[in-house]
């Protein structure tokens, strides 16, 4: 009984304590308490996301994805002849860290298939249908991503494509650059001579590998998520996501050189489930780091998210009300479109909750979403246009139609008691349009 009291008393403490207490309190407490908020954060989302189930999911997509994704690098660096030398240092790098625990089995195979897909042997289909596979692989880890960001909007398929394309060639490029002045830099005279017979400096340039896999975490949780991800939340996750991956590399060696030989009961195959379960891990840890930096991002408002986790849908059409005023007197005054994060430091409201209004009234088509990176919203049409009763109808009819209802006797009743209190709203201010509504509000003051 008492362990039960103990741990409801924990709980109660990182559910509500911590983000009840007062802001002016000294530096160490503040920190602590900050340090928790963070740490419960972070928890919540991996155990709201079911980052375990969906790193399984997409463990099973990159293995089926992965060949073709490898080949499609290494055909843009042979389309370049001067990208030849690039080629050659990237190959090892990337199926060395893919492979890691499987031997040289799966960085064999994995490259025998790699030069087997080449666009000569499967022509101009085949080379599509790569390209589609890659597509496919990258929109799955960015819906991930969307999810635990709570953006319920995926990239057009042009976007996709032109993003996904930069990922995919400049991230290589910047891997061997990585690789390549690291290099030249630990071979100098200069260095060996002067500064590495410090051992500050000789442990700066043993710590260099995971400079690199900083950088591919950082640009990862950069320009995955269809929002704008600052600089310094995307860097935390990457640092954090990058030193847990390459650590989880060593221990995960160490761990299958140890443990019982996969071969003695797969055979040929025994490398297979090493390398399923290492694509597993590096999953949890990348959607790990991920949650890491929507905590950083937003854990200033999360006080206000706990308390709307319940928001009712009144509530909703209410903030979707102030929502599509604020838009429309900023259009009004030339003020030109709005940011979400805009909105959400101005209505004090979690950035989940105005992200899912925001997709609810351009769906609707009572605002436009525009831009690449950071989405800013306008209206959709002139403001004598837009109605009260307009935005309330477009909150209500996003979303698939429901299944055909069995005929009833209170179908007909019901029927005309909603198309009265449609009624009932027009009459009242449900006619009245967003240009006389921010007249009036500008009016007032």
């Amino acid at each position: 009984m008492r362990k039960i009291k103990a741990l409801h008393k924990v709980q109660l403490f990182f559910e509500e304590k911590i983000w009840d207490l007062q802001q002016d309190l000294p530096w160490w407490q503040d920190l602590g308490f900050g340090a928790c908020r963070f740490i419960y954060l972070v928890l919540t989302g991996i155990t709201k996301n079911k980052t375990v189930v969906r790193a399984t999911a997409l463990a099973y997509t990159t293995l089926l994805s992965i060949v073709p994704l490898i080949a499609v690098i290494m055909a843009f660096f042979k389309a370049f002849g001067g990208f030849s030398k690039v080629q050659a240092s990237l190959e090892p790098f990337i199926l060395g860290n893919l492979a890691t625990g499987s031997g040289k089995i799966v960085q064999k195979y994995l490259l025998e298939f790699t030069q087997n897909l080449h666009a000569g042997a499967l022509g101009v289909v085949g080379m599509t249908f790569r390209i589609l596979t890659v597509v496919g692989l990258l929109s799955t880890i960015e819906s991930a991503f969307n999810d635990i960001w709570g953006i319920k909007k995926k990239r057009s398929f042009i976007r996709r494509l032109t993003s996904y394309w930069t990922f995919v060639t400049v991230g290589p490029i910047l891997v061997v650059v990585s690789l390549g002045a690291t290099a030249s830099l630990q071979s100098s005279y200069f260095l060996k001579t002067y500064l590495l017979n410090n051992d500050l400096m000789r442990l700066t340039f043993k710590c260099a590998p995971y400079g690199i896999t900083w950088l591919l975490f950082t640009m990862l949780y950069v320009f995955m998520p269809n929002t704008k991800v600052r600089l310094r939340s995307a860097l935390l996750g990457g640092v954090l996501a990058g030193t847990l991956w390459e650590l989880a590399k060593y221990g995960y060696t160490v761990y299958v050189a140890g443990s019982i030989k996969y071969s003695a009961i797969y055979g040929s195959l025994g490398a297979l489930p090493v390398f399923l379960i290492w694509l597993y891990l590096t999953w949890v840890i990348v959607l790990i780091g991920a949650e890491v930096g929507f905590a950083h991002q937003n854990i200033m408002t999360y006080r206000e998210e706990r308390r709307t986790a319940d928001v009712s849908e009144g509530f909703k059409e209410f903030l979707a009300l102030n929502v599509t005023a604020y838009i429309c007197n900023h259009y009004v005054q030339q003020k030109g479109p709005v940011s979400a994060q805009t909105l959400r430091d101005v209505f004090k409201i979690p950035v989940r909750l105005i992200h899912e209004v925001l997709f609810k009234l351009c769906s609707a088509g009572i605002i436009l979403e525009m831009g690449d990176e950071e989405h800013y919203y306008s209206p959709a049409r002139p403001l004598d246009q837009i109605t009260v009763k307009q935005v309330l109808e477009g909150l209500r009819s996003v979303g698939g139609k429901p299944p055909s209802m069995r005929v009833s006797r209170y179908e007909q009743y019901f029927k005309k008691a909603l198309s009265d209190i449609d009624s009932a709203i027009e009459k009242a201010s449900g006619r009245k349009n967003f240009k006389e509504i921010v007249s009036e509000i500008n009016e007032r003051g």
